[in-house]
């Protein structure tokens, strides 16, 4: 969504050997300032002036950095970085330069509120230490945080090896190949490895190097490469992304997690599967699939119970009909009709005999959606036909023989509904011989924005418009979003942003406003009350919107009260000036223009 196409298709393979070496590019500063970053070139010797004065060489424009604040010394295969005894001080890798540091290629610097990124790939490498996995987990956390703020690139690579890999010569493949901006790690047979600041096409080659690196020790080597913020907005998901990837690589592959899916075709529906608790659900459903067994589906609204009610009839051999019917939906005086049949004249306006769902469902499988709304004295009619594989319809007295599989789901814990009397307690034995628990999409985040963009594209296709980009910022917030109405939720969210967007790019102020709605639902107007409102009970709104909303209107007042300074809003609200800025990009909110006093 926020890649260029290339990502879409992107798939590394082995890699031939280069034939010729590559030539290296001329060494600059990547400069990020605000929401703009462009590239400063550096000469071959000579000195490089940074600050706010006029006669500097790399002139910035955050006011809190000093006139003369810092001077770059280029002599050919050294980089001296001296601080001019700046007073908020120049950090290297976050550690304050006292005096004069040397750099290296990769080193980031930071001065007050902007960042430079030396690449300069002629200077001298030094191997990497490696990193202890708690170390890595926090800097994973400090970068993706950085991105958020300053909408930089972030990767994130994981290798994983065979049993029978040298570990010992992996580990200096990977940290004599990286560069110091950069962090490796271990954890077990996975590598991890985070690499900020890389563009498109440096991404690729990076990324390809390594692993061709990884080859030359373990040819079956196995990556997966997670992107922020299209893979995860957060480290715990970025990480679960490129896991998923290497599980789904073949052996030898890299694959980006964009394609870590599997996508089948589940009778009339197309099923993406991405996440691995969603992989096993399904090892798992075709396990059960073989036998007889009555199956009870558990799982909240909209997390596709009767797809999965479908696969098991699917991967099953039985050669009748899948036959699905929302309990719910059914009338009492005819749900035991429904169920059983009735026989000609049992009952006004029994003009004909019908067969029940029991008997359409012959040698195949009945689909009982939202079994605990059945009544108690059909549940009891249930259960007989159950255990005697026998039915009599309304009406008649002759007993026929059925042969059906019988799936259940149901959104209620039907546990709770037997200590209340409200569902039999031998049925319910009867219906949990096994059990599939479907677990709520805000529970597998990975799956968030390969949907998103699966539905979003099927939307456009089925409007002839063309597909549109979402920003960082609205991404955040859809990743970020509980999804009560789970994947029916993000579907008609989906179907709404093709039908409205106009300008090419969904924004965050688009996305807050739809996700503030009870339902997640648009309206074009709020209804108006027609009974009297101290007689009517208040509305009550989901406790996320609503302290969302009440962040976003006291951050507004800060930054009013404050006259757009950033620093002194976030102080003013008790907030880290880092949590404030992130969410300041989150929410889409305006700085107000400083006005001077």
């Amino acid at each position: 969504m926020s890649g260029s196409p290339s990502d879409a298709t992107l798939t590394i393979s082995p890699i031939e050997p280069q034939t010729q070496p590559r030539s290296l590019p001329a060494p600059y500063l990547l400069v990020i300032e605000g929401h703009s970053s462009w590239r400063c070139p550096l000469p071959a010797s000579g000195e490089l002036l940074i600050g706010r004065a006029e006669d500097c060489t790399l002139r910035l424009s955050d006011r809190t950095a000093s006139r003369h604040h810092a001077r770059l010394r280029i002599d050919g295969s050294e980089l001296l970085l001296v601080d001019l005894g700046s007073h908020n001080g120049t950090r290297v890798l976050g550690q304050r330069v006292v005096g004069s540091r040397k750099l290296q290629h990769g080193d980031v610097i930071q001065i007050c509120e902007v960042t430079l990124v030396l690449h300069a790939p002629q200077l001298q490498q030094v191997r990497h230490e490696l990193a202890p996995m708690e170390l890595f987990r926090q800097r994973l956390i400090e970068e993706v945080e950085r991105s958020q703020r300053y909408g930089r690139p972030l990767t994130l690579l994981c290798l994983q090896a065979d049993e029978h890999a040298d570990i010992a010569r992996l580990l200096l493949a990977l940290t004599t190949q990286v560069r110091l901006i950069d962090v490796v790690s271990r954890q077990d047979s996975l590598f991890f490895v985070l690499l900020p600041e890389l563009a498109d096409e440096e991404r690729h080659a990076i990324v390809a190097e390594l692993h061709q690196k990884a080859q030359k020790v373990s040819a079956s080597i196995r990556g997966g490469v997670a992107c922020f913020p299209a893979d995860g907005n957060d480290a715990e998901h970025l990480t679960l992304s490129a896991q998923a990837a290497v599980t789904m690589a073949q052996a030898g592959e890299c694959l980006l997690a964009e394609k870590a899916q599997r996508t089948q075709l589940i009778g009339e529906h197309e099923v993406t599967i991405a996440d691995p608790a969603m992989q096993r659900i399904f090892a798992l459903i075709e396990r059960l699939a073989r036998s007889t067994l009555p199956v009870l589906i558990h799982g909240e609204t909209g997390t596709g119970k009767e797809i999965a009610a479908t696969a098991l009839h699917v991967f099953s051999k039985r050669s009748g009909r899948f036959v699905a019917v929302n309990c719910a939906a059914l009338p009492e005086a005819l749900a035991e009709s429904e169920l059983f049949g009735h026989e000609k004249g049992a009952f006004t306006g029994a003009v004909s005999q019908k067969h029940g769902l029991l008997e359409q469902a012959a040698q195949g499988t009945l689909f009982l959606d939202e079994v605990g709304e059945l009544p108690l004295p059909l549940q009891a009619k249930l259960l007989r036909a159950l255990e005697s594989q026998r039915i009599v319809r309304v009406g008649g007295t002759r007993e026929l023989p059925i042969d059906v599989r019988l799936v259940t789901a149901t959104h209620r814990d039907l546990e709770e509904e037997v200590r209340h009397g409200r569902f039999r307690q031998d049925l319910f034995f009867r219906l949990v011989a096994a059990r599939v628990v479907l677990p709520p999409l805000r529970d597998r985040r990975r799956e968030i924005p390969i949907l998103l963009r699966q539905f979003l594209r099927r939307a456009c296709a089925s409007l002839g418009t063309q597909t549109p980009s979402l920003s960082n910022g609205a991404l955040a917030l859809l990743l970020g979003h509980a999804w009560p109405g789970n994947i029916r939720e993000l579907r008609n969210v989906c179907d709404y942003l093709a039908a409205t967007c106009t300008h090419g790019v969904v924004t965050s102020e688009e996305v807050s406003g739809l996700l503030q709605s009870a339902d997640g639902l648009p309206t074009a107007s709020p209804p108006k009350p027609s009974v009297d409102p101290q007689r009517t009970p208040p509305v009550i709104r989901n406790l996320e919107a609503e302290i969302r909303e009440l962040e976003q209107r006291r951050m507004s007042e800060a930054l009013t009260a404050c006259n757009g300074v950033q620093v002194r809003a976030a102080e003013l609200l008790g907030m880290p000036i880092r949590t404030f800025s992130y969410k300041l990009k989150q929410y889409g909110l305006t700085v107000p223009t400083k006005t001077s006093k």
